[in-house]
Order: C-alpha cells, then structure tokens, then sequence
C-alpha cells in the first residue's frame, strides 16, 4: 500500500507571516523531504508563490477565490494533482488570510475520497502586533480563526514594543482557545522542528472532531461575499521611486483607497525589483531577486478599485467619483447603487456618528482633508442634527442632498412619500443592526423601570411605526 501523504495546513489572517514561517520551516524541518505546496490567494494575480523561489518545492497556486467556493473544483483538484503528478512525502496548504480552517480540513477531506492523503497539522499564525487591533476590528471571524486553530504561532513578538502587553495577549487568545499551545518566542529564537513536532502531536489529537463539526454548518452559513473582503489586483510595467511607493503606503495607510488590510506584490524600480508588504498600516519594501512583472494585490474592504488602478498605470483621473456614507443606510445605498450600476467607490463611516454631530463634523472634514484624486465627494447625509454644517474643500466638489435628515432622503420618491407624525420613528435594517438601535433600549429601559412602565414607553416610542415596503 502506498504510504499516506501529509497535510500541513499553515493559516493564519491577511499578513499574519504564514508565508515566513512555511519557509522557516523548510529550512529547519522539512529538511530531506519531498515537498509540494498548494497556495490559495485571494485575488485574480497569484503573488506568494515567488516568495519560495529559493527552495526546491512544488508550488500550485489557485488565485480569485476562497477556498469554500472551490471546495469541488481547482481546490480539490489541486491537491489531487499535486499526489499524482509529484508523489510527494508531505502537501503544505497556505490559504488565503480570510480563508476558514474548517472549509480547508473539508476541502482535504473530499480530496481524500480521491487520493491517499491524510491531515497532519493544522499550524494557525497569529501577528502579535496586529491582534489588539484585529480582534477590536474583525469581530467574530477573527476569532473563530483563533479558536480553530491546533497549534498557535505569534509572529512579530520581537516587533512589540515595552508598553505591549505579550501576557495579555497570550491571555486573550488563551480564552479563545484553551487546548492549543502557544508558541510566543521570537521566530530567529524558535526552532522549526520543536514546532512541528508538537504541531503533529495536537493535530492528531483533533483532527476527527474538527471534521464532524464542519458538516452541520456549512451548507448553512457560508457567505459568497467573502465577509466582505474585496481585492484589486493588478500587473504593472510602470517604473517606481521609492519615494513614490513609500507615499502610496502612507495613502492606503490613510484609507485613500479605502480599508486595505493587506497589500502585497512586485514592483520595478530603476534598480531593480522589490518586494512590497503592507500590513493595515506598517510597510515594509525590500529588494527581490524576482524577475517576472510587477504585480501588486490589495486585500481589504470598501476597496476604491478604479482609483488603486490609475495609480498604479500613472495616470490622473478626468473625473473621480466618491461616496462617504452612513452605514444605517448601507441596505438601500448598496440596493440602489447596484440598480443604477454605478461604478464608483462607496466606503461607510464608523455608526456611532450618527447620534454625535460635532464629532460626525469632525471626522467628515478629516476625511475630506486627506482624501486624494477624488473630484466629487458626494454625502448621502441630511443634515444630521448640523453635522454637515460648514464642511468644506479647495481639493473637490462637495455634494450634498437639500433635505432636514435621511428620512428625508429615502422617503423623497413621490410613491413613498407619506405623512410624518411629529414624535415618529423610522427604522432602517441598517439602524436595527446598530449596537445603540432603538431596538435595544428595550433591555435597558427594563432594567431601569420595570416591565410595566417599559411596556408603556416602548408603547409611546412605538406608536406611530411606519412600515414601508
């Protein structure tokens, strides 16, 4: 019987170093081995393969896709071709930063049914000076990443500075995740084989669970929106300063373009190629032996693809459009931009403005202020208790509807158009979502009076609801 091939899934979020740490292992672990690699990046343009030019493996790269959608096609296949094609002793999977580590260990096992290959260890990368800011941002789907993992590996420990606190962080993840170990060393301190040994013990030890656990749910909660990540990729022939890279990172870094997580890519300069890394505002660029075209792929959300794109070619945009929206309207914008097809970049503003007008004020100009090649800005905004009130630019075109508030703004179409009692709520899908919606005043309003004397304000807040449909 042909001897079981090993599985070494490495993940870990956008920038966590899986990569970095699949060739640290390489070099100290695998060393001797016949080893394949299967890359799934999300974007169009694969770019982590070339990362591994120095080490005599096999690389299959699958770009455009998270690995749930190709969970019957390339992905599965991949693997499989991988077995036949180069009999290796052992398949490394690095999946993309927003994959899910139960889709992957799926994924392994319909490939399974095919070829004999069995699941070794699942490693999860957790950058240490990325996590406070992750966890505070990325919500559930971070965590989750956290709690699948088997074996946990901090990257970028050297990197924190005296006032981080490693323990807490350690402590944090540790709550998440009770059984994994954590490996908190830094990586020039770890050694690849201890590692790995360990990873392979716990791998083991709940590999059949984690399987059982994928099947209940995942006809049920997969989201083809990615959780709503977007790319842009890109190649380029264009010839770059590094001053000129340097001021682009500090543009994504302002959200320019919008929410970019993660950017990465290739880029030529007058000496030659470098290899561009930028991580939801560090960067770093270094020089490359790569030799192919310059390509460069931006992960993240609300992504102005049009504006990423006339950087990149060097060209000046005759007329760049952009829209600064608030999230409680986020349902219609979005239903109505897809009605109208239009085409330019719509990024949401943080909800809790929305009740806080000189700080709403505040945050729109400095978003005004750095904002760059954008000719109109247009603000789907009434005028939200003042809080547009004396905004104001000498780089772009500002534009505002004329009406008192959003109702206004939703209701302007003569068939929707109803009569507004005074004391009247309207209620969005996007307002009910919010964490201080009026919905969820219930609870307080409760604790604080009882239930009889809440179910009469609620009566009174509630009165005059109006449903539109």
């Amino acid at each position: 019987m042909a001897q079981t091939i090993k599985i070494d899934i490495i993940s870990g979020f956008l920038g966590a170093g899986k990569t970095t740490l699949i060739n640290k292992l390489l070099k100290e672990a695998y060393i001797g081995e016949k080893i394949a690699l299967l890359e799934n990046e999300f974007g169009e343009i694969a770019i982590d393969g070339a990362f591994f030019d120095g080490h005599d493996i096999t690389v299959k790269e699958i770009a455009n896709g998270c690995i749930c959608c190709t969970l019957q096609g390339s992905f599965v296949k991949g693997i499989v071709e991988l077995v036949q094609k180069y009999t290796p002793d052992r398949i490394i999977i690095e999946p993309t930063g927003i994959g899910r580590l139960k889709d992957i260990v799926f994924a392994c096992t319909e490939a399974a049914k095919e070829t004999n290959i069995a699941i070794n260890c699942m490693i999860t990368v957790v950058d240490a000076t990325m996590y406070p800011i992750f966890i505070e941002i990325s919500g559930e789907f971070y965590q989750r990443q956290i709690s699948d993992g088997r074996t946990i590996v901090l990257s970028a420990v050297q990197n924190l500075s005296e006032s981080d606190n490693l323990c807490g962080i350690i402590d944090g993840i540790r709550a998440l995740n009770p059984l994994a170990p954590i490996f908190a060393k830094p990586w020039a301190e770890m050694d690849g084989l201890e590692l790995l040994q360990v990873a392979e013990e716990t791998g083991l030890d709940h590999r059949q669970d984690f399987s059982h656990e994928h099947d209940h749910d995942h006809s049920h909660d997969h989201h083809h929106d990615n959780e709503g990540f977007q790319s842009c990729s890109l190649e380029t022939d264009k010839v770059w300063t590094e001053q000129e890279i340097r001021d682009m990172m500090q543009k994504l870094a302002r959200r320019t373009y919008g929410q970019v997580f993660r950017a990465k890519g290739f880029l030529k300069t007058a000496a030659g190629m470098v290899k561009v890394d930028y991580v939801y505002g560090r960067s770093e660029i270094v020089p490359s032996p790569y030799t192919g075209p310059g390509k460069f792929v931006t992960i993240g959300k609300d992504i102005a693809g049009n504006m990423v794109e006339k950087l990149f070619a060097g060209e000046t945009a005759a007329k760049n459009y952009l829209m600064l929206a608030c999230p409680i309207l986020q349902d219609e914008i979005r239903a109505a931009a897809a009605e109208t097809e239009v085409k330019f970049p719509i990024l949401f503003i943080p909800s809790d403005l929305h009740l806080l007008p000189d700080k709403l004020r505040d945050y729109l100009q400095e978003m005004i202020d750095r904002l760059e090649n954008v000719d109109c800005l247009l603000l789907p905004m009434g005028r939200c208790g003042n809080g547009t009130l004396g905004l104001k630019s000498d780089k772009m075109t500002i534009i505002l509807p004329k009406c008192e508030d959003c109702i206004n703004l939703t209701l302007s179409d003569e068939k929707l158009m109803v009569e507004r009692p005074v004391y009247s709520y309207f209620l969005t899908a996007g307002w009910l979502r919010e964490k201080n919606a009026i919905n969820n005043e219930y609870d307080a309003t409760l604790k604080k009076y009882g239930p009889e004397r809440a179910a009469m304000i609620m009566g009174m807040m509630y009165a005059n609801t109006v449903i539109l449909r």
